[in-house]
């Protein structure tokens, strides 16, 4: 029987299937185990994914995968470094975790190309998991305002479940027609 966390995952996954579509270059944030990384190459061979997270797991480092890289690093200071540009920035459970959330969304918003999609999946303020586990989250609005401040557009964002997470996504947009 499937838990709470399975069809969640479910959730999540086929909602990243879907905004992926045709973009090339993914870049996780916060990339854990990379997990959902090597999931996105499987499912769509033409990726590039690229995963960043301060505790890369050994077993990670020992995949050989040509379009998967997962590095251990600093987001906030490794991607000003980057000169690579991707369509999308996922950041999945990882915002709230973040010492520097704003100079992390700030660089992701740095490397991302025009018309760049950044996709934000935490848990919020309030539900569930902050009750559970005593972390602190933001809320959809708070992290909606940072993503308007750092000039992303077409932002929304909605809860995945009444438990618990949510997803917010903008467009970084510089041109103008």
């Amino acid at each position: 029987m499937e838990n709470f966390y399975e069809k969640l995952s479910r959730k999540i996954y086929n909602l990243l299937l879907k905004e992926v579509k045709d973009r090339m270059k993914i870049l996780d944030v916060g990339c854990g185990d990379c997990e959902i990384d090597f999931y996105l190459a499987q499912k769509r061979r033409y990726l590039k994914i690229l995963g960043i997270d301060l505790g890369i797991p050994k077993i990670i480092k020992k995949v050989k995968n040509s379009f998967v890289k997962c590095i251990k690093g600093d987001a906030s200071t490794l991607l000003n470094s980057k000169k690579e540009k991707f369509d999308i920035v996922i950041s999945k459970y990882s915002l709230h975790e973040f010492s520097k959330p704003r100079k992390v969304l700030e660089s992701c918003y740095k490397v991302l190309k025009e018309n760049g999609k950044i996709i934000i999946i935490d848990f919020i303020k309030n539900s569930l998991a902050e009750k559970l586990w005593g972390e602190d989250y933001f809320s959809i609005k708070q992290i909606k305002k940072m993503l308007k401040e750092l000039k992303f557009k077409e932002i929304k964002g909605y809860p995945l479940t009444k438990e618990g997470p949510a997803i917010i996504m903008g467009l970084k947009i510089t041109k103008f027609s």
